[in-house]
């Protein structure tokens, strides 16, 4: 690894998909602040999920597992099965890499048993929606107070603990953007105005950060999303994006230290937990044939990523630099 040992932030956005965001060739343009971060960012084209839900979205994420496969049959499924017992997460990389972790979200976490996998994965903090922080403020889905809380608590931890010694790495949930699309806020009903208040509070906590100082000290943020928003794919989408369509969603990588670039080879969430260890510690492990998301692979490639459908749960969809299957 290149042991950059700065401070990071993993942002996973609830429900952002490509076809929110003009940076992703989107058919809405519902995301003016996130194309405004992506134009001076590392921007991944060909993102694909593990799945089509947040557990899902969780599992490859944090733990880097590519494979979602449905081993046992729908209704004796555990919860973030198969993600249990792996021994390089992105926390337990990064602790072992001198890193001290942090997982912050304002939604419940005892639904599905998150709170107990999270811990099994290796945080040494987490953070529900029972943090006194958001007490007095009003409550969403999964009791959750809104996103724009979240993300205020987010700069502010990073602040209070940012003079320790060691580096510090928060993966931060957010849950405002959820189905059925009511705004946090307002009460409106409608995706539109919801996605359109996700972006804005991204937006805000992006200055923030740079208010706060934490670019320039060298800190890294990493944007994604935890997989395409549960709705019916729109026959423009389905054009854009063809076989694609379900499973592509937006990331985005920024630092002051890495230039603005589009990157068009297919990548998978999967990557994000060895790439990050590779770029921040010693040394990074991930499933064979991962693609670190830092480096340009050599020659041709025909390497192919996972996506648990979400219309046939017995089913993977299949991606590859060459094609579809």
């Amino acid at each position: 690894g290149a042991e950059g040992r700065q401070d990071v932030i993993v942002l996973i956005l609830e429900s952002w998909s490509a076809y929110h965001s003009d940076t992703w060739g989107g058919v809405t343009s519902w995301t003016p602040e996130l194309d405004k971060i992506s134009n001076k960012s590392m921007v991944f084209q060909r993102t694909v999920a593990g799945g089509f839900n947040t557990n899902q979205g969780l599992m490859s994420i944090i733990s880097g597992v590519p494979l979602l496969s449905p081993l046992t049959s729908l209704f004796s499924r555990k919860a973030f099965e198969p993600a249990w017992g792996w021994d390089y997460t992105l926390p337990k990389q990064l602790s072992s890499g001198g890193y001290r972790t942090a997982f912050l979200t304002s939604g419940d976490l005892s639904f599905q048993g998150k709170a107990a996998w999270i811990e099994h994965a290796g945080f040494d903090y987490i953070e529900g929606h029972d943090a006194p922080v958001y007490l007095g403020h009003p409550r969403g889905h999964f009791n959750a107070a809104p996103d724009e809380v979240l993300f205020s608590r987010t700069v502010n931890y990073w602040y209070e603990n940012s003079g320790a010694p060691e580096p510090l790495a928060i993966v931060v949930e957010s849950v405002s953007s959820h189905t059925p699309f009511i705004h946090p806020l307002t009460g409106e009903k409608g995706e539109e105005p919801v996605i359109r208040y996700m972006d804005e509070v991204t937006g805000r906590f992006f200055r923030s950060l740079e208010s706060a100082g934490y670019f320039a000290r060298g800190g890294l943020l990493l944007i994604a999303s935890d997989h395409r928003s549960m709705t019916v794919i729109r026959e423009e989408e389905a054009r854009l994006f063809g076989d694609w369509a379900p499973a592509l969603v937006p990331m985005l990588v920024y630092s002051e230290g890495i230039s603005p670039q589009t990157i068009e080879r297919v990548v998978h969430q999967s990557d994000i937990t060895p790439s990050l260890a590779g770029v921040l510690t010693q040394q990074a492990c991930g499933y064979p044939d991962w693609r670190n998301l830092f480096e340009e692979d050599p020659g041709e490639s025909n390497r192919c990523v996972f996506h648990a459908s979400g219309t046939d749960w017995e089913k993977l969809l299949v991606f590859c630099d060459r094609g579809y299957g």
